[in-house]
């Protein structure tokens, strides 16, 4: 009886052995494959801050793509390329963009330094897109298209 015990014993033993070893393991690859996310997103531009959208770092973007879209950044790509489509409409016509949640009027310098601000943040964003691994973005692969200098 005592022997089976000891057998038993030797045999958990080995088990929780195995079992911090492969909880070891996978904390050694989840923190390599953070070590590499970032590594990565640090190679991208960083998302200027402003008024309008305050501080938004590549990991909140990444979350938020994750979260709203299943880690799909082509809607997120999308809704951004138009933002700037339609604020550079804005500028060309000479008028002025308003957030009245926020009570802002962007007219002149302001409006200038916003649109710069949004091509900034499309730039970051299929930069983190690529980073994580999706192979093209939408507009890259689109050769000829308005935004990518054709007609």
């Amino acid at each position: 009886m005592i022997d089976h015990f000891s057998r038993t014993l030797k045999s958990s033993v080995r088990s929780k052995a195995e079992l911090m070893r492969h909880i070891s393991h996978t904390f050694i690859v989840i923190l390599s494959l953070t070590f590499f996310a970032n590594a990565a997103f640090a190679a991208c531009p960083r998302v200027p801050d402003n008024n309008v959208w305050g501080q938004v770092g590549s990991g909140a973007i990444a979350r938020y793509v994750e979260q709203a879209h299943k880690g799909d950044w082509t809607p997120y790509i999308q809704k951004w390329e138009s933002r700037l489509t339609k604020i550079e409409d804005i500028q060309k016509r000479g008028a002025t963009l308003v957030f009245h949640d926020s009570n802002q009027w962007l007219r002149g310098e302001k409006l200038t330094k916003y649109v710069d601000d949004v091509r900034a943040r499309v730039a970051a964003t299929r930069c983190l897109a690529r980073a994580i691994g999706q192979q093209k973005t939408p507009g890259e692969a689109v050769a000829g298209s308005a935004i990518g200098g054709g007609s």
